[in-house]
């Protein structure tokens, strides 16, 4: 089965204070299937980091941390 990834379920896996037990869960379950992501999804993670700095709930050194984090999804 191939899974749709979306970018809440991304910042859910990559920002510490958006991770919950049932994404992470789920994740484990899907780890090693296929997934998918829209070409959009890069538009919607780029808003969600500038939300995060707009918001001032982290910094640009913080989330440019997150970067990384991105090629283990």
């Amino acid at each position: 089965m191939v899974y749709v990834l979306d970018s809440s379920f991304v910042g859910a896996q990559i920002i510490p204070d958006e991770k919950r037990p049932q994404i992470d869960k789920l994740y484990s379950k899907i780890k090693h299937e296929e997934k998918f992501a829209p070409h959009l999804i890069w538009y919607e993670i780029s808003n969600l980091f500038n939300n995060l700095l707009r918001r001032r709930r982290y910094t640009l050194d913080t989330v440019i941390q997150f970067f990384p984090l991105l090629d283990n999804i």
